[in-house]
């Protein structure tokens, strides 16, 4: 809006002043390519005056009345439509900032040796909780027996680090505590988990735990604000598999029940981007569609010249979205919006031809010519 209402205040007081010191130069008699120059008596040349524009528009409208012509514009129309019906079909969804960039930079240069010699392992997300205490420890055992099914499957996940299996495996070797339900209480618990940070087995969890007040070694361990742990996401290949794994996570940590549950890495941002597109991509441009068809109707009051419109904004926009596939260009934030935008560009010279063929006179014919010279 900032940018559309800068654009107007330049015209009216720029672009203005420049058209009215143009038009003193035009009375003064001043050459337009050199200002300073007067011309007494300027006379254009016998081939300024001939209208080449005219003499082409008179040659094709002598072809709207052939029927070869008619046949041949519907056949590559229909041809056109269906390509464009296949390439929406056809279209996938996926943002790579990487297509972006120059094909000659640096980066995109280094970005895709590095895809040659150090293949993609997969993101790697962190699980975070609220606070919790030893009555919350069989939450973590049904998100951690959960994430293990998972891993099994072969499908979303390919491993994760929780602090959870490493104090139950601390717990049995080194505290001789038979089940983890033997340490969920008040007593046990807080001296478990202080003992368990400071050992081998688990002093790299510490940085994941955010304690009420410092944790000090030999002490019981502060109330717990809250904690974190890694998983692994398998290599994805597009918003097809990484949109139903991120929804299944997700599943999994709510059904749970731990604390507060969720999980995050930056590269989500795209994810939920991803998510999103096509459905806001589909409802802009039906919204856009109606809203074009609506005002048509009201303000050619013509029917079928509204529907001849509307179909010309359809097959346009058809194709504009399905040559896209055949561009190697994919549905993402800036393709969606371009679409968008093209509607308004779409029908600027529909209803152009639309009003002037309502507003001449004469036979279909005639009307079809002095629609397209107006």
């Amino acid at each position: 809006a900032i940018s559309l209402g800068s654009i107007y205040l330049l015209q009216i007081t720029w672009f203005v002043a420049w058209m009215f010191l143009d038009e003193k130069r035009i009375q003064s008699g001043r050459s337009g390519l050199v200002p300073c120059l007067h011309i007494k008596e300027y006379k254009p040349s016998s081939w300024s005056q001939v209208g080449y524009g005219q003499i082409v528009f008179k040659k094709y409208t002598k072809l709207l009345s052939s029927a070869p012509f008619k046949i041949v514009v519907g056949i590559t129309t229909v041809l056109l439509a269906i390509a464009g019906i296949c390439g929406c079909f056809l279209m996938r969804q996926k943002f790579d900032f990487i297509l972006l960039l120059p094909k000659d930079s640096y980066l995109r240069q280094w970005h895709e040796m590095k895809v040659d010699l150090y293949h993609d392992k997969g993101w790697v997300a962190k699980i975070y909780t609220d606070s919790f205490d030893y009555s919350d420890l069989h939450k973590f055992e049904n998100l951690t027996k959960s994430l293990e099914e998972l891993e099994r499957s072969g499908t979303i996940i390919q491993g994760y680090d929780c602090w959870w299996t490493a104090l139950k495996r601390y717990s049995e070797e080194e505290k001789n505590f038979t089940y983890w339900e033997d340490f969920a209480n008040s007593e046990h618990f807080p001296k478990v988990m202080s003992n368990f940070l400071f050992s081998s087995h688990g002093a790299k969890y510490q940085p994941n735990f955010k304690f009420s007040s410092p944790l000090v070694c030999g002490q019981v361990a502060p109330s717990i604000k809250s904690s974190r742990f890694e998983i692994q996401y398998l290599p994805f290949d597009g918003p097809k598999e990484h949109i139903p794994a991120k929804r299944r996570l997700d599943e999994l940590i709510n059904s749970s029940g731990v604390p507060g549950g969720f999980s995050f890495v930056k590269v989500y941002a795209s994810w939920e981007m991803d998510e999103i597109i096509t459905e806001e991509m589909q409802r802009n441009i039906g919204l856009a569609m109606a809203c074009i068809f609506l005002v048509t109707v009201i303000m050619l009051a013509n029917m079928a010249v509204s529907l001849m419109v509307f179909l010309a904004v359809t097959l346009t926009l058809v194709d504009i979205i399905g040559f896209l596939h055949f561009w190697n260009i994919t549905i993402d934030i800036f393709s969606a919006s371009g679409a968008v935008l093209s509607i308004g560009l779409c029908v600027d010279y529909a209803v152009h031809l639309g009003i002037a063929f309502i507003m001449a006179k004469g036979s279909r014919l005639e009307k079809s010519v002095g629609a397209l010279i107006s």
